[in-house]
């Protein structure tokens, strides 16, 4: 069963446990706001973030990327998966500073929150 609680809410129940999705925008200070204040309203017992540890590592440390071994990518073949990551960050830190938030600041005010 699926109940709608807010547009970017939804709370399903799966084997008699209550699930609480929050949709999200990357680049949007209304869902670091409705991220926060829907774990402070919950109190659950776990916060799942869709976001491995390598992109966590990245919103924690943004300048990681400096101390990328180039030579080490081109040789493992990752060159366009870096080109195509570099282009969607600018994207999104463009993105950020139109709205003034950080790209992804949603997924830190979950975990940071939790």
């Amino acid at each position: 069963m699926t109940e709608t609680v807010h547009s970017d809410i939804h709370r399903l129940w799966l084997e008699g446990r209550e699930i609480v999705l929050v949709g999200t925008a990357h680049v949007s200070q209304e869902s670091v706001d409705t991220v926060r204040a829907t774990i402070d309203a919950e109190d659950p017992d776990t916060v799942c973030v869709e976001l491995d540890s390598q992109r966590y590592q990245a919103l924690r440390d943004r300048n990681r990327w400096e101390s990328l071994n180039l030579i080490q990518v081109i040789k493992s073949g990752q060159t366009s998966f870096l080109l195509a990551n570099l282009a969607l960050a600018a994207f999104q830190k463009r993105m950020g500073l139109q709205t003034g938030v950080k790209p992804g600041a949603e997924l830190a005010a979950a975990a940071e929150t939790a």
